[in-house]
Protein backbone atom coordinates (compact mmCIF):
# COMPACT_ATOMS: atom_id res chain seq x y z
CA UNK A 1 0.00 0.00 0.00
CA UNK A 2 2.93 2.47 1.01
CA UNK A 3 4.38 1.54 -2.41
CA UNK A 4 1.41 2.49 -4.29
CA UNK A 5 0.86 5.74 -2.54
CA UNK A 6 4.59 6.86 -2.79
CA UNK A 7 4.09 6.15 -6.37
CA UNK A 8 1.28 8.32 -6.81
CA UNK A 9 3.03 10.67 -5.04
CA UNK A 10 6.18 10.84 -7.41
CA UNK A 11 3.75 10.83 -10.82
CA UNK A 12 1.76 13.86 -9.35
CA UNK A 13 5.17 15.87 -7.86
CA UNK A 14 7.39 15.31 -11.41
CA UNK A 15 3.87 16.31 -13.45
CA UNK A 16 3.05 19.24 -11.68
CA UNK A 17 7.48 19.50 -11.46
CA UNK A 18 7.38 19.51 -15.56
CA UNK A 19 6.11 23.13 -15.39
CA UNK A 20 9.85 24.24 -14.64
CA UNK A 21 11.04 22.90 -18.10
CA UNK A 22 9.99 24.90 -20.99
CA UNK A 23 6.68 24.74 -22.23
CA UNK A 24 4.70 27.04 -24.69
CA UNK A 25 2.47 29.07 -23.07
CA UNK A 26 -0.94 26.94 -20.38
CA UNK A 27 0.49 23.65 -22.22
CA UNK A 28 1.25 22.03 -18.76
CA UNK A 29 0.78 18.66 -17.01
CA UNK A 30 -0.55 20.69 -13.75
CA UNK A 31 -4.49 19.82 -14.52
CA UNK A 32 -3.58 16.41 -15.26
CA UNK A 33 -1.79 16.00 -12.19
CA UNK A 34 -4.49 17.25 -10.40
CA UNK A 35 -6.91 14.88 -12.18
CA UNK A 36 -4.87 12.26 -11.00
CA UNK A 37 -4.19 12.95 -7.67
CA UNK A 38 -8.54 13.15 -7.48
CA UNK A 39 -8.31 9.91 -9.08
CA UNK A 40 -6.08 7.64 -7.89
CA UNK A 41 -5.33 8.83 -4.04
CA UNK A 42 -8.30 7.22 -1.85
CA UNK A 43 -7.91 10.18 0.67
CA UNK A 44 -8.87 13.97 -0.36
CA UNK A 45 -6.60 15.12 1.83
CA UNK A 46 -3.62 13.73 0.12
CA UNK A 47 -5.62 14.49 -3.73
CA UNK A 48 -5.91 17.97 -2.62
CA UNK A 49 -2.83 18.58 -1.00
CA UNK A 50 -0.18 17.08 -3.37
CA UNK A 51 -0.75 18.96 -6.32
CA UNK A 52 -0.88 22.56 -4.49
CA UNK A 53 2.11 21.76 -2.25
CA UNK A 54 4.07 20.50 -5.77
CA UNK A 55 2.31 23.64 -7.45
CA UNK A 56 3.77 26.16 -4.49
CA UNK A 57 7.26 24.49 -4.47
CA UNK A 58 7.18 25.39 -8.10
CA UNK A 59 6.28 28.56 -7.98
CA UNK A 60 8.83 29.30 -5.47
CA UNK A 61 10.87 29.00 -8.35
CA UNK A 62 8.68 30.46 -11.27
CA UNK A 63 7.26 33.30 -8.72
CA UNK A 64 3.99 34.67 -7.33
CA UNK A 65 1.28 36.34 -8.70
CA UNK A 66 -1.82 38.30 -7.45
CA UNK A 67 -4.27 35.64 -9.24
CA UNK A 68 -2.74 32.52 -7.36
CA UNK A 69 -5.88 32.07 -5.37
CA UNK A 70 -8.08 31.42 -8.50
CA UNK A 71 -5.52 29.09 -9.90
CA UNK A 72 -4.95 27.20 -6.89
CA UNK A 73 -8.62 27.05 -6.32
CA UNK A 74 -9.25 25.94 -9.97
CA UNK A 75 -6.89 22.75 -9.39
CA UNK A 76 -7.56 21.94 -5.84
CA UNK A 77 -11.78 21.83 -7.24
CA UNK A 78 -10.81 19.82 -9.68
CA UNK A 79 -8.91 17.06 -8.00
CA UNK A 80 -11.91 17.37 -5.66
CA UNK A 81 -14.06 16.67 -8.39
CA UNK A 82 -12.01 13.83 -9.37
CA UNK A 83 -11.57 12.31 -6.11
CA UNK A 84 -15.70 12.44 -5.99
CA UNK A 85 -15.74 10.92 -9.46
CA UNK A 86 -12.77 8.12 -9.13
CA UNK A 87 -14.69 5.35 -9.49
CA UNK A 88 -15.57 7.11 -13.40
CA UNK A 89 -12.27 8.22 -14.46
CA UNK A 90 -10.93 5.20 -17.11
CA UNK A 91 -10.87 5.52 -20.97
CA UNK A 92 -13.35 7.69 -22.08
CA UNK A 93 -14.48 9.49 -19.28
CA UNK A 94 -10.73 10.54 -18.87
CA UNK A 95 -10.63 12.62 -21.91
CA UNK A 96 -14.06 14.10 -20.93
CA UNK A 97 -12.86 14.85 -17.57
CA UNK A 98 -9.73 16.81 -18.80
CA UNK A 99 -11.41 18.81 -21.23
CA UNK A 100 -14.11 19.75 -18.38
CA UNK A 101 -11.41 20.66 -16.12
CA UNK A 102 -9.37 22.61 -19.02
CA UNK A 103 -12.42 24.88 -19.47
CA UNK A 104 -13.31 25.35 -15.69
CA UNK A 105 -9.95 26.74 -15.04
CA UNK A 106 -10.34 28.95 -17.81
CA UNK A 107 -13.61 30.55 -16.53
CA UNK A 108 -12.33 30.53 -12.81
CA UNK A 109 -9.02 32.04 -13.95
CA UNK A 110 -9.90 34.91 -16.68
CA UNK A 111 -12.88 35.66 -13.81
CA UNK A 112 -9.77 36.52 -11.05
CA UNK A 113 -7.82 38.71 -13.64
CA UNK A 114 -10.82 40.80 -14.17
CA UNK A 115 -11.58 40.96 -10.81
CA UNK A 116 -8.62 41.44 -9.43
CA UNK A 117 -6.69 43.56 -11.67
CA UNK A 118 -7.53 46.92 -13.87
CA UNK A 119 -6.70 45.04 -17.24
CA UNK A 120 -10.71 45.03 -17.65
CA UNK A 121 -13.39 47.42 -17.20
CA UNK A 122 -15.57 46.09 -14.21
CA UNK A 123 -19.02 44.99 -15.32
CA UNK A 124 -20.12 41.93 -17.61
CA UNK A 125 -18.24 43.81 -20.72
CA UNK A 126 -15.16 44.10 -18.89
CA UNK A 127 -15.31 39.88 -17.97
CA UNK A 128 -16.17 38.94 -21.10
CA UNK A 129 -12.78 41.19 -22.54
CA UNK A 130 -10.77 38.81 -20.25
CA UNK A 131 -12.47 36.03 -21.43
CA UNK A 132 -11.63 36.69 -24.96
CA UNK A 133 -7.95 37.24 -24.23
CA UNK A 134 -7.46 34.67 -22.63
CA UNK A 135 -8.81 32.51 -25.90
CA UNK A 136 -5.08 32.15 -27.04
CA UNK A 137 -4.28 30.29 -24.17
CA UNK A 138 -7.18 27.88 -23.89
CA UNK A 139 -6.23 25.72 -26.84
CA UNK A 140 -2.58 24.88 -25.32
CA UNK A 141 -4.81 24.06 -21.87
CA UNK A 142 -7.20 21.91 -23.47
CA UNK A 143 -4.23 20.05 -25.56
CA UNK A 144 -1.89 19.78 -23.21
CA UNK A 145 -4.49 18.19 -20.29
CA UNK A 146 -5.89 16.08 -22.94
CA UNK A 147 -1.79 14.48 -23.77
CA UNK A 148 -0.54 15.00 -20.03
CA UNK A 149 -4.00 12.99 -18.76
CA UNK A 150 -3.62 10.51 -21.56
CA UNK A 151 0.12 9.90 -20.70
CA UNK A 152 -0.75 9.91 -16.70
CA UNK A 153 -3.60 7.46 -17.08
CA UNK A 154 -1.96 5.50 -19.52
CA UNK A 155 1.12 4.68 -17.61
CA UNK A 156 -0.30 4.05 -14.56
CA UNK A 157 -2.90 1.52 -16.30
CA UNK A 158 0.20 0.02 -18.14
CA UNK A 159 1.98 0.32 -14.94
CA UNK A 160 -0.48 -1.62 -12.61
CA UNK A 161 -1.00 -4.22 -14.80
CA UNK A 162 3.19 -4.93 -14.30
CA UNK A 163 3.90 -4.10 -10.89
CA UNK A 164 1.72 -5.86 -8.34
CA UNK A 165 2.17 -2.93 -5.74
CA UNK A 166 0.38 -0.20 -7.57
CA UNK A 167 -2.93 -2.59 -8.31
CA UNK A 168 -5.75 -1.27 -7.63
CA UNK A 169 -6.55 -3.38 -4.74
CA UNK A 170 -4.03 -1.78 -2.65
CA UNK A 171 -5.35 1.38 -3.33
CA UNK A 172 -3.98 4.40 -1.33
Amino acid sequence: MKTRIYAILAVVVLAVFSRLLPHPWNWTAVGAAALFAGAKFERLSLAVAVPLIALFLSDLILGFHGTMVFVYGAFALVAVAAWWGRSHLEGRNVAVASLMSSLFFFFVTNAGVWMTTNFYPAGAEGLMMSYAAGLPFLGNQIVGDLFYSAVLFGAWALAETKIPALAPSSRV
